[in-house]
């Protein structure tokens, strides 16, 4: 029997929520859209426990009422663990019966056949199995649509799957309270606490904490909802400093909250106890990654390191190694991470045309509780330490070849992992990978900025692999010297050089002692100790010709002829690199011969010889192209837009610096980023834009210290000019104002204000024989009044100086900016001091 028509219209069960629904419009906008498309019949909201499936999908509901002639109607799945009785559940809520004879699913078909109504399935992820009468359903009834919410999608026909996203974050970067609330996650968390503390409310002071924590807890809206009920007992700085452990932090949800989601613990075990063993097993082991993971370091780490993947079969782990022998899995590893992408508990993206994973690090917390109960976490993390050790060891020599964008990229994504295994192997695993793994890193650290991090992760490695092989430890003492000198430290690169010189020396290894001369020779050659330097290269160069170490005689020639040229003997840096050349040319080494293009192009340069500067520069750029070598792309891009400032073609020296950016951003090149900006600062205030140039000088001084790479001290006393003039130009206040917002700028702003320059035609001194146009044609008083603006004073303050009225000095303003042909009085002041006016 079926319930009576006039009853069954009447019920109307969607709950009304006892709490504001913050954020997601997009979300609810495109769920509308999607349900009121004719074709669309089945929508499911998937993602983990805590994502807010429920809410959105009642919120859609609630604004779809008026779009179903029979209404909206909400069925509750999360007690029901039995699939048969999905069709009896979904019976009783709409008020059907089933009789002996005529079962459920007839009875609810027979009921919904005419209705023009949208159910809500919430939870069901424990009843999959049986979600094959949502397809009878939905054949039988035409007027019939359903959205279901589950942590799995239902792998029906006609099923559109939305995953459900985590609510929006602010940057990593801070900001003002304002902009602060136009973030999903924070508005939710301010909503949440004033909950509990009326008097609660975002202010600069506590804004990039609360910004932390809700990037903390990953947008999560369960785990930012607990949180938000903590600011009664915890101020923000106090809670954030306990989310090291969100788990124990995030309890004590309403009581009248089904158990599950009192706790984010809860809530995570409920998605856990649904996966099958073996998708326990690999969901534990895969909290060993840090930031993510591909498909080939998984099927090899959570393995155990048993299977061989791509060339890491020497660190094949054993019992020994791992404390334990690691059980292996009888499922494809593929297959168990598609599981696990099904059931919310880890995500999929494409980065850089590889398929890569991760996992919610609320939800990797307690996959890493379940790692430590299991007893697998030593042979875990041992076989997760190896992979990335080999991973760094082929980067290594990838990283000087024509892959080195491609490399960079791939060890950044895996930046954490490496950190992570770093950590482990210097604390508690096998110290000696550690040690090999940060050297391993080292052309790593630099393009991407992370110099002073990489100086600490090898240091500390040391530090902890004092027993490991002499010469692992002279490999890294070698490295930390380049880092170190990286960093313009030359006391600690030369006694890393020195410490790994005498390793070397005792191992009797003669091509590592050459590497060490040739470190020491650096060294000495950056702090102007020519001699010094010529005597060390020259050692290093005759150990490398006596074991017929061509490359190495290549690099010892490249580093004298450098000496020479510091030296100021450009005869003899040009004859040594042109004997480079030959080598390179015997060699093949293409890559080789663009960096001595490079450098004689340089060295041109330097000798004022522009047409072959620019001629080398060219020929290097060529070569660089031909073997995909960005960085060097990038220096001699660099090196022709100085060329082309200094003979006075602004608008070819723009044009490089903004093609010399491309590559560098490419490469994550920070350091050579902020030399473009340097160059566009001094093309700006050759052009009579000071503020610009403050600005991007701010900028880059602030990126240099982030980044620990300080200015060369060659270029300091160009810096120190240019501020001079900037600051002759602006006067200090206003410098002072440019430079500091220059400062608090990001690069990719910073990048924007460069490449906006508008360069105009050289402002140029007339004849100074011709009366009329002498002084760019300006009379005394507006001489004179010029004069007074590049010292720093305000038409007030040169009226009183001139007594004259203060429409007189504007009148002379004007006449100032139309003779010069400029648009500011900054612009005038940077035009005068280039024609020597003031």
């Amino acid at each position: 029997m079926v319930v009576a028509p006039a009853a069954f219209e009447t019920l109307d069960n969607l709950p009304s929520p006892l709490t504001p629904f913050v954020g997601r419009e997009a979300e609810v906008a495109s769920l509308c859209s999607l349900l009121r498309q004719d074709g669309v019949r089945l929508v499911t909201l998937t993602g983990p426990g805590g994502i807010g499936k429920t809410r959105l999908a009642l919120r859609v509901a609630n604004d779809l009422r008026h779009d179903f002639g029979d209404g909206v109607r909400f069925i509750s799945l999360a007690t029901v663990t039995d699939p048969a009785l999905l069709p009896v559940t979904i019976a009783d809520v709409l008020g059907v019966r089933e009789e002996i004879h005529r079962p459920a699913l007839i009875a609810l078909t027979d009921a919904l056949r005419e209705r023009h109504q949208l159910l809500v399935l919430d939870s069901l992820e424990r009843l999959v199995d049986g979600a094959g009468v949502i397809t009878d359903l939905l054949t039988a009834c035409t007027g019939l649509k359903v959205l279901a919410t589950s942590r799995s999608r239902l792998r029906l026909r006609g099923e559109h799957e939305r995953p459900v996203p985590p609510l929006t974050l602010p940057p990593p970067r801070g900001a003002e309270a304002s902009p602060m609330l136009d973030y999903d996650a924070v508005r939710l968390f301010v909503d949440r606490a004033r909950g509990v503390d009326p008097a609660f409310v975002v202010t600069p002071a506590n804004a990039a904490v609360v910004a932390e924590i809700c990037r903390r807890l990953d947008g999560l809206p369960l785990a930012i909802e607990l949180a938000g009920a903590r600011v009664k007992v915890l101020s923000p700085d106090a809670l954030l400093a306990r989310l090291t452990n969100r788990l124990r932090v995030l309890t004590g949800g309403p009581r009248d909250l089904p158990e599950r989601q009192r706790t984010l613990r809860d809530t995570i075990a409920w998605s856990h106890d649904l996966l099958t063993r073996e998708e326990q097993v690999i969901f534990r082991r895969l909290a060993v990654f840090a930031g993510g993971l591909t498909l080939e370091a998984a099927e090899w780490v959570c393995a155990g390191g048993k299977d061989v993947v791509q060339g890491a079969e020497r660190w094949r782990l054993s019992p020994l190694t791992c404390g334990s022998e690691i059980p292996s899995l009888d499922a494809p590893v593929l297959d168990l991470l598609a599981a696990l992408v099904d059931d919310s508990l880890l995500q999929s993206a494409e980065r850089s045309g590889e398929s890569r994973f991760s996992m919610l690090e609320t939800v990797r917390e307690y996959a890493l509780e379940r790692l430590a109960e299991s007893g697998e976490e030593p042979g875990i993390r041992a076989a997760h330490a190896a992979w990335f050790l080999d991973l760094a060891e082929r980067a290594e020599a990838e990283l000087a070849g024509p892959h080195q964008a491609a490399w960079l990229s791939r060890l950044e994504a895996d930046h954490d992992n490496l950190r992570a295994a770093l950590e482990w192997s210097s604390t508690e695993g096998d110290a000696t990978v550690g040690l090999s793994l940060a050297s391993a890193l080292w052309r790593f650290w630099a393009p991407r900025g992370h110099l002073r991090e990489g100086r600490q992760s090898l240091e500390r490695a040391l530090e902890m692999g004092k027993d490991a092989p002499p010469q692992t430890r002279a490999k890294a003492l070698h490295h930390l010297g380049n880092l170190a000198l990286d960093l313009d430290d030359y006391s600690e690169a030369q006694a890393a050089y020195e410490a790994s010189l005498h390793l070397w020396r005792e191992h009797g290894d003669e091509q590592g002692v050459a590497a060490a001369l040739n470190g020491l020779g650096l060294v000495a050659s950056n702090r102007g100790e020519y001699r010094e330097a010529r005597r060390l290269h020259g050692e290093a160069l005759a150990l490398r010709r006596k074991h017929g170490d061509l490359r190495g005689i290549t690099l010892s020639l490249h580093n004298l002829g450098n000496v020479a040229r510091d030296e100021g003997d450009y005869e003899r840096s040009r004859a040594l690199h042109k004997e480079v050349v030959d080598l390179r040319r015997d060699l093949g080494d293409l890559a080789g011969l663009a960096y001595s293009s490079w450098i004689l192009g340089q060295l041109a340069a330097g000798q004022g010889e522009a047409v072959e500067a620019a001629q080398r520069f060219q020929e290097g750029l060529r070569l660089f192209r031909d073997v995909g070598d960005k960085l060097g792309i990038g220096y001699t891009l660099v090196d022709l837009a100085r060329l082309a400032h200094q003979q006075g073609d602004d608008k070819q020296a723009v044009s490089c610096y903004r093609e010399a950016l491309t590559p560098r951003r490419e490469m994550g090149d920070q350091r050579g980023v902020v030399e473009c900006l340097e160059g566009l600062a001094s093309v700006a205030l050759d052009q009579g834009q000071p503020e610009r140039a403050a600005r991007l000088l701010g900028g880059a001084d602030a990126w240099r210290e982030a980044v620990g790479a300080p200015l060369p001290p060659a270029a300091r006393a160009g810096r120190l000019q240019e501020i001079a003039k900037a600051t002759a130009a602006l006067g200090e206040p206003e410098f002072a104002t440019a430079w500091m917002i220059g400062r608090a700028a990001s690069v990719e702003e910073s990048i924007a204000l460069g490449e906006a320059i508008e360069v105009a035609g050289p402002v140029t001194a007339s004849d100074p024989d011709t009366e009329p146009m002498a002084n760019a044609g300006l009379t005394p008083r507006e001489l004179e009044v010029l004069r007074l603006f590049a010292a720093g004073h305000d038409s007030f303050e040169v009226a009183d100086q001139l007594f004259i009225s203060r429409r007189t000095v504007t009148t002379h303003s004007s006449n100032i900016l139309a003779k010069l042909g400029v648009n500011s009085r900054a612009a005038a002041v940077g035009a005068a001091l280039r024609l020597g006016l003031v």
